[in-house]
């Protein structure tokens, strides 16, 4: 007598059969799950046999495994960057309070419009390392480190400080431009939230083929956008349109390093634009204080 049930799976492992087990089940076939020595055999009826394969392989279909994303490459080296950050910020503002060399660091390189427009080109840099006061020097000090710390992870403390330090830049031109011509500014935080828009463009670029939702793969852009939203919008003296060039400056240049990838970011290169980022600075400065 012919046997009234057909294998429609086999497997040596237990796991397996009863997967497709309760797959049949929730699609209300008869089945029998059975053991042939070794082999465990999932049976139906041979008129159920055609759409039990069919239900099973479309079970195999709609749940293979996504790729899973690569962690992001590290390129190290943060914690260099991020001293020198520190020094730099403590030594100007040490430099202002005793008018160093005679001079009037805070007046000699703000943001001042008119005078930007006048050609001193250096006040969008050096007003980076500028501050109003402790507490505001405190927070960019704060969110600096732990914002440049991260892109130098990233992207290595050369090409990361030098990237700040231009999309610092560029946020501030960009906003002196948006602004009145007698708008004044000062502060690091162009750069904080520039060093921000880094990291959240660089790990936007590097996870969107990985994502399996639209959320996941906006999740830097997002959360970036986030932070953006709850740390650069304060009070009346709050410069927002600072905030938000500076961020849109570092994705610009977050992304254009995500698109060439890890394998422009040599040592050579490293320590190339670290030198290059300190010789900005202390030029800037130098034609601050000779203006």
């Amino acid at each position: 007598m012919s046997d009234p049930f057909v294998p429609i799976f086999q497997s040596v492992a237990a796991g397996p059969c009863f997967e497709q087990a309760l797959v049949l089940e929730a699609r209300g076939f008869d089945y029998e799950l059975r053991s042939e020595g070794s082999i465990l055999e999932l049976a139906v009826p041979p008129a159920d046999a055609a759409r039990a394969r069919q239900e099973l392989e479309q079970y195999r279909i709609e749940n293979v495994p996504l790729p899973t994303a690569p962690g992001l490459p590290i390129s190290g080296g943060g914690g260099v960057g991020v001293i020198a950050y520190v020094i730099a910020l403590l030594a100007i503002t040490w430099f202002d309070d005793r008018a160093l060399f005679g001079h009037d660091w805070f007046e000699a390189g703000k943001v001042d419009g008119v005078l930007i427009r006048a050609g001193e080109w250096w006040r969008p840099l050096t007003a980076l390392t500028l501050h109003a006061d402790a507490a505001h020097l405190f927070g960019n000090l704060v969110f600096g480190v732990l914002f440049g710390y991260a892109a130098g992870q990233l992207l290595g403390s050369g090409v990361a400080w030098f990237s700040i330090l231009i999309a610092g830049t560029l946020g501030n031109t960009v906003n002196t431009f948006i602004q009145a011509p007698e708008h004044t500014s000062v502060g690091a935080s162009t750069a904080v939230f520039a060093a921000l828009g880094i990291v959240s463009a660089f790990v936007w670029r590097h996870q969107r083929r990985f994502g399996r939702q639209w959320p996941q793969r906006w999740a830097g852009l997002i959360v970036g956008g986030v932070l953006l939203t709850l740390l650069g919008i304060g009070d009346e003296h709050t410069d927002i349109v600072a905030h938000l060039t500076g961020f849109l400056s570092g994705v610009a240049a977050g992304w254009a390093w995500g698109m060439l990838g890890h394998r422009v970011l040599q040592d050579s290169l490293q320590r190339a634009l670290g030198f290059a980022t300190a010789a900005m600075l202390a030029f800037a400065w130098a034609a601050a204080l000779s203006g």
